[in-house]
């Protein structure tokens, strides 16, 4: 969700120009407009408009908006709570619940986690989570306050209230770091509503503001990075040791600009539970992961997120006997192309929609296995160019395996084959 909060800096015929081009670019966006240009923008574009502020007053009170002069305005929603406007806590509650009466949609601003919690029993549709000191400035709340925004999204967990966060962002860069941080959606203001300039991170924004259509998992060794058999993260200088492949960034950031595809990494990672690599523990799995997120990011391509499987199958623990394993950690159950991670990684990210689109891209045919078992297709892109890997794809999967030589290729394959491009 991509909400963008017009504020003061312009009203009239250069408000409505404004978002006339939000729409050409960013058409599945919010606006937040002032009450006197809701109307206007309403009547001359297609976009969701939401008033920057509602009062409870319901009888005739001078210099008051209520919800049903907001809802007769044509708007779908309102923004409260705003720092430059805000509520008392009762006056919050009662305007949520009128809102809610009419029909309208409700983002609530919060400034700490405290008052995220008391917010929460309100059941807004959203909660924007902001430090009104960043509001305006270059300085993003996603990349100061990383931790903080992790804390806010734990405590909407299992709750139907949106988490959307605000202040200082600036770039789709930051608007990747809050979908990564788990996030669902970001609060703009015054990157687009005070340039001169807003086309290019407009449309930057565009593949955020969709729902998604598309997912696609990616294996991690040999597909994103160089796979040498070191078991990523068993060495102390394991961060040395990550080197992307040819035409990953490339790929990715392709996916990244197409709205309505998410992309996800899923991996398996048997080596925890091999009994002398005393520095690859679960935990060091996860940063090695959450490294590759954040580095692929500073590239300009974006992972969503993960999923991890630790637990090498008794097949797998049969094959590689040149090491001693965890018997406790041995499972039969996730590993690929065993389908749980893929499932539970759906479930995690509410994707729950029987029309989505499922691909995985890896470089054995264990990844496309585990595309085959959620009814997905598969892109098989060998790392080295291994034989038995191309060989042990069935001559009769052609309709729903490709093989390809790199990342990017495995992208185009996707987008030709949903888009025709």
């Amino acid at each position: 969700m991509i909400v963008i909060n017009l504020k003061s800096y312009k009203h009239g015929k250069s408000v409505l120009q404004l978002a006339k081009t939000i729409q050409k670019n960013t058409p599945n966006a919010i606006v937040c407009a002032s009450t006197i240009d809701i109307h206007s923008i309403i009547k001359n574009t297609k976009l969701s408009v939401y008033a920057q502020h509602t009062d409870p007053i319901q009888k005739r009170g001078t210099g008051f908006v209520d919800a049903a002069a907001i809802k007769q305005s044509g708007a779908c929603g309102t923004l409260l709570n705003h720092s430059e406007h805000p509520l008392d806590f009762d006056i919050l509650k009662e305007t949520i619940n009128q809102c809610k009466k009419l029909g309208l949609k409700t983002i609530v601003c919060a400034e700490s986690l405290s008052e995220v919690k008391r917010i929460s029993k309100l059941l807004p549709t959203a909660i924007a989570f902001e430090e009104p000191k960043l509001i305006g400035t270059k300085e993003s709340i996603v990349n100061s306050r990383p931790r903080l925004i992790k804390r806010f999204v734990k405590l909407l967990e299992g709750k139907k209230i949106m988490s959307l966060c605000g202040a200082g962002i600036h770039n789709v860069q930051d608007v990747m770091q809050a979908y990564r941080l788990g996030c669902k959606g970001v609060l703009i203001a015054s990157a687009i509503a005070n340039s001169n300039k807003p086309e290019p991170l407009l449309k930057s924004l565009h593949p955020f503001s969709v729902e998604p259509k598309i997912i696609v998992f990616v294996d991690r060794d040999g597909t994103l990075i160089y796979d040498n058999k070191y078991h990523l993260g068993h060495a102390r200088d394991w961060r040395k040791k990550i080197k992307y492949l040819p035409g990953v960034v490339e790929g990715l950031s392709l996916l990244n600009r197409t709205p309505g595809v998410q992309v996800y990494m899923v991996t398996n990672q048997p080596g925890v539970a091999i009994k002398e690599f005393s520095c690859l523990t679960e935990k060091r799995a996860h940063e090695v992961c959450q490294t590759m997120l954040l580095q692929l990011q500073e590239k300009g391509a974006f992972i969503k997120d993960y999923a991890l499987c630790p637990h090498p199958t008794s097949e797998y623990v049969k094959s590689h006997t040149r090491f001693k394993f965890k018997h406790d950690m041995i499972s039969n159950t996730c590993m690929k192309p065993k389908p749980k991670l893929l499932i539970e990684l759906l479930k995690r990210e509410k994707l729950t929609d029987p029309k989505l689109k499922l691909y995985m891209v890896g470089d054995r045919f264990s990844d496309i296995k585990a595309a085959l078992n959620v009814c997905g297709k598969g892109i098989l892109v060998p790392f080295q160019n291994k034989k038995k890997e191309i060989e042990a794809v069935p001559r009769n999967f052609k309709h729903t395996v490709h093989i390809t030589k790199n990342f990017l290729d495995a992208a185009r394959i996707i987008l030709k084959h949903e888009h025709g491009n």
